[in-house]
């Protein structure tokens, strides 16, 4: 029955055509259609794109509600329909997808001037799926014959010890052990700038470490990420975000993060094409431009002699997705180009006959895209799909001027400010084979392209695959020569002197390079571990913030650790008490210098092959009040730490990272002025809070412990608290019964013959405290907050006030938009008349 309903329509619909619809279109029904009519190979889960042309958007703004789309095996589709930001195109997603080898017939009814006309095309659905998984080498813009003798990958490089710590200075990091040693040959002015690239090997298969990374201009990382895959692309958008796409098997996404380092929103390519990770680029109006694969099983002997039956014939596929991600435009080589204006041998088994690997945005918004295995650039009008120009290849329209030969299988194309296009031209078919960049001025209307600059190193290079020109606002380039076995990196002026040159060690290499003027300042920390010399540390810093106060990190032996169990100002820390075998998690925050604490740190996992028990020593520990008394205020509780002088210990060599009061609350200050310092004292003094350490003292008489690390030995020390509880009464002289400036603080309330501004109670509170006054008559009355930088936070009475005691309460909240307060120290003056009077107190959130 299905058969026949579908039979009657297809009747239907060839009566009433009118005007078919063909790829010669004037664009006057249609100005652009995807996928293109007389398509075939076309994807079942396609959806359809729309842009109306002159005629069709006279018709009316309904025109879509009479489109019909039909299958000849699946019959009638329904869909959605979706109208793209440009609130012009028209998007039609089927419900289902299509039959594989069907043909589908899209119909659509106009109405002008009174006469009604029904345009029609088709296109075919692909009669099979190819299972297909992309070639790791391919992603990364390469071909089993690019890769040079001797680079067919292999181990990380080895670590040079003598450098590990070659960009180290006092409170930095330092870098992972298999981070590459970066050899800076050349550094001769060059232009302001930070350079993006990530180190990669040829191979997937090969063992390899990849890093993508930001250099200052002297090599110096001022970012780095370690990722579980080879990064590409990794650059700067125009809108200011970072992007890149990590190889790795199965499906393929780019990346984008802000200038904190955060994930913003990940891309991949639609309608059932793998995403090939060659460019991603971001336009002025949020859409972007991608590239996927678009594979086929073809019978090459029906095409040249010697061909395969089942030869794997790849193509690509150039997609625009809108700021929704809509699929608003694409364009596909199958449709316009012939697999014969490939350089490549038709005979082989594997055939990616295009490899079209950059994608540029030209000043007039079309594209130009190049396609390497056709050593071709081709320039595509982004609103009917049609090509406007080829240049290079078999199929060339221009006129080469002032050279004697075109690029070849090359790597990037780049329309610069002044007009001119650069390429980088891998000159794999130069005789003998040379890679340069070279700059042309383009003639579009004679179809005149002049060499008018090149590059080419002195001594020559050859790089096979892989590599990108930029320039560079003051006029300089920036060149990635790719693969290539000799140099990574250069800048060259104009006249092609070298200002800047970059190696990298044997077996690496950059997919492409940037420079750009860039500022970024992490949101949370970034952490490695190190075990190289038989002992382990864990590395960390926030890239970027110079406001970072100290680093709290998180131990444990499972995934998301909670213990607090280290606070450092540094970026480094050695970790102890541990035996080989045993899972090491650890994660780390930063705060900052008004207490603000960043998001966790990435995670690292350690698991030693080697285990670090210390012996452990005895010190001497006088514990601080002796008497505690859970009713009274107080924010530390503090040790004074000795050694006795038979031991041989010194305080100064106590690791004051780690110091522990019964084993579970961190050190919060050492020695008196609270930064945390060397010693050349006999008695190390270090503070615990107070709210942590009563909220695990119970009973009368409390032994507690005081534990840490001295040299290459641990030290425990107790002492003895008493503990009065909120039921007890005081007793005898102690140091928090004894408040004498509370007595006095009651006198002056029970008789206020003066302006008198009490402590705040309580003190450090989190998120109320009352803030007390006495006025001796009615006057005026400004209470105020303030930080520590003297800006004004809150003010919390402005008025005439009656003599007497008076209680006001903050909440913590600010005058304006009441957001809260950051924790930190601030500061309460109280205005009463002539009088002014200030106190401090701290919020601790």
């Amino acid at each position: 029955m299905r058969k026949v309903v579908v039979l009657i329509i297809t009747v239907m619909l060839v009566a009433m055509i009118g005007n078919p619809v063909c790829a010669e279109s004037s664009g006057k029904i249609f100005r652009y259609l995807s996928p293109r009519p007389g398509a075939s190979h076309v994807m079942p889960q396609s959806t359809l794109i729309f842009r109306p042309g002159d005629d069709l958007e006279r018709a009316g703004s309904a025109w879509n509600s009479s489109v019909l789309v039909t299958g000849s095996v699946s019959g009638v589709h329904q869909g959605k329909w979706i109208t793209a930001d440009d609130s012009h195109t028209m998007i039609f997603k089927p419900h289902r997808p299509f039959e594989m080898g069907e043909t589908v017939s899209v119909s659509v009814s106009t109405e002008t001037d009174g006469k009604r006309d029904i345009h029609t095309h088709s296109f075919k659905v692909t009669p099979r799926l190819i299972s297909y998984e992309p070639d790791p080498v391919e992603q990364m813009g390469l071909d089993s014959r690019d890769i040079p003798v001797g680079i067919s990958g292999g181990d990380s490089p080895p670590l040079d010890m003598s450098r590990k710590k070659k960009y180290d200075c006092p409170d930095t990091y330092s870098l992972p052990p298999d981070f590459p040693v970066i050899d800076i040959t050349v550094c001769d002015e060059p232009a302001d700038g930070k350079l993006f690239l990530a180190n990669i090997t040829p191979r997937m298969t090969a063992p390899a470490v990849c890093y993508m990374m930001i250099l200052e201009k002297d090599g110096r990382p001022c970012f780095f990420r370690k990722m579980p895959g080879r990064v590409v692309d990794f650059k700067v958008q125009p809108c200011g975000l970072l992007s890149y796409a990590w190889t790795k098997p199965g499906p393929n996404f780019f990346h984008t993060m802000d200038n904190t380092y955060t994930a913003v929103d990940s891309y991949t390519t639609q309608d059932g094409y793998e995403l090939d990770s060659h460019e991603f680029v971001m336009m002025a109006n949020g859409h972007v431009l991608m590239i996927a694969d678009d594979p086929e099983i073809m019978d090459m002997s029906q095409i040249v002699a010697g061909g395969d039956t089942a030869a794997l014939v790849i193509g690509s596929v150039i997609q625009e997705l809108d700021t929704s991600k809509n699929l608003v435009f694409q364009w596909r080589t199958r449709d316009f180009y012939d697999i014969l204006d490939t350089v490549l041998d038709l005979t082989e088994k594997r055939i990616r006959y295009s490899h079209v690997n950059a994608i540029e945005v030209d000043h007039d918004g079309n594209i130009m895209i190049s396609s390497r295995h056709q050593c071709e650039v081709t320039k595509i009008d982004r609103s009917t799909g049609q090509i406007i120009w080829r240049m290079g290849g078999k199929n060339n329209q221009f006129t080469l001027v002032g050279d004697t030969q075109w690029f070849s299988w090359q790597h990037d194309i780049r329309r610069i400010d002044n007009g001119h296009v650069t390429i980088f031209d891998n000159g794999n078919q130069n005789d003998p084979q040379e890679t340069r960049v070279v700059e042309y001025a383009l003639d579009e209307e004679n179809m005149i392209a002049t060499r008018v600059w090149e590059y080419r190193n002195d001594p020559p290079i050859f790089a096979g695959a892989q590599g990108s020109a930029q320039r560079l606002p003051e006029g300089n380039t920036l060149i990635g020569w790719g693969n290539c076995r000799d140099v990574n990196i250069s800048e060259v002026r104009p006249d092609g002197s070298v200002a800047f040159e970059l190696i990298l060690p044997p077996k690496l290499n950059t997919y492409r390079a940037f420079k750009y003027n860039w500022e970024g300042v992490a949101a949370k920390p970034y952490a490695w571990a190190d075990t190289t010399g038989g002992e382990l540390w864990l590395n960390f810093t926030k890239f970027g913030d110079s406001d970072v106060d100290r680093y709290y990190v998180y131990r444990g032996t499972s995934p998301a650790p909670e213990w607090k169990a280290y606070v450092t100002c540094d970026q480094s820390i050695r970790i102890r008490d541990f035996t080989a075998g045993q899972p090491l998690y650890f994660r780390v925050t930063a705060v900052d210098r008004c207490g603000d604490v960043s998001p966790f740190s990435n995670e690292v996992v350690v698991v030693p092959e080697f285990s670090d028990i210390p012996e452990v020593t005895e010190a001497l520990v006088k514990v601080t009040p002796s008497t505690l008394n859970l009713l009274s205020e107080g924010r530390w509780v503090t040790a004074q730490i000795e050694f006795p002088e038979e031991c041989g210990h010194n305080v100064s060599d106590i690791d004051r990272t780690c110091i522990m009061f019964n084993d579970t609350i961190l050190v919060a200050r050492t020695g008196g002025n609270g930064s945390i310092e060397k010693s050349a004292k006999k008695k190390l003094m270090v503070k615990f809070l107070r709210d942590e350490v009563t909220a695990i003292l119970s009973g009368d008489y409390v032994t507690v412990k005081v534990s840490g690390y001295v040299g290459e030995f641990a030290f425990e020390a107790f002492d003895c608290i008493r503990v009065i509880s909120a039921d007890s009464s005081c007793a005898g002289d102690t140091d928090d019964c004894d408040d004498i400036e509370g007595k006095k603080e009651l006198e002056e309330k029970s008789c206020p013959d003066k302006v008198t501004l009490f402590r705040n109670y309580p003190n450090p509170f989190n998120p109320v405290t009352v803030i007390s006054f006495t006025l001796p008559a009615s006057t005026h009355v400004n209470l105020s907050i303030y930080d520590v930088g003297g800006r004004l936070v809150s003010t919390l009475a402005d008025r005439m006030m009656p003599g007497g005691v008076h209680e006001i309460v903050w909440d913590g909240r600010g005058s304006r938009g009441g957001r809260q307060a950051v924790s930190g120290i601030y500061f309460y003056r109280l205005r009463a008349g002539d009088e002014v009077l200030t106190r401090k107190m701290v919020l601790l959130r």
